[in-house]
């Protein structure tokens, strides 16, 4: 499975930025770029992950999500 953010006619994205609990960078994607849940090219660990999308119109968005194996 990947998980892939896409532009919207009313949204347009320029960045996704993935971080662990800790605040730790592990992953920066562009838009429609999908993210496959590996670090380093090996698998992370089922745990709650945190995003923020940066957009050029509507600011940036943060959330998080739980990874599940």
């Amino acid at each position: 499975d990947l998980w892939i953010v896409e532009s919207t006619p009313n949204i347009e994205v320029t960045g996704i930025y993935i971080f662990n609990r800790y605040g730790q960078l592990l992953k920066q994607l562009f838009p429609s770029q999908g993210w496959d849940g590996t670090f380093n090219g090996k698998p992370l660990s089922s745990d709650s992950y945190w995003y923020k999308i940066a957009t050029t119109n509507a600011g940036s968005k943060a959330g998080f999500f739980a990874l599940k194996r």
